[in-house]
């Protein structure tokens, strides 16, 4: 099974190859901050919580992405590269 430092670092390989700003979050000042923050090359803000195997974002993980897609960000919680790659696709297409 891969690291979620692995997976994350896929991610943000994939995202700056495709034009993206990404930014790994490495501290912050609120529990729970997802661990990249991006923009997407049509203008759209995305947060990325990256998990592996079988975790769970916990309860402040889940509050943020929700405050973020309440208020007009896209946040997702990702396992892999590939639900980036699904996710960044529908979100380009909006």
């Amino acid at each position: 099974m891969k690291s979620e430092s692995k997976i994350q670092t896929e991610i943000v390989k994939y995202l700056k190859k495709e034009g993206h700003w990404v930014i790994k979050v490495m501290r912050a000042n609120e529990n729970g901050c997802p661990d990249l923050l991006c923009c997407l090359n049509n203008g759209k803000f995305i947060a990325i919580e990256v998990k592996t195997g079988y975790n769970k974002p916990s309860e402040w993980q889940k509050k943020h992405i929700n405050k973020i897609n309440d208020i007009g960000g896209l946040a997702i919680c990702a396992w892999s590269l590939d639900e980036v790659k699904s996710f960044v696709t529908g979100v380009l297409e909006i």
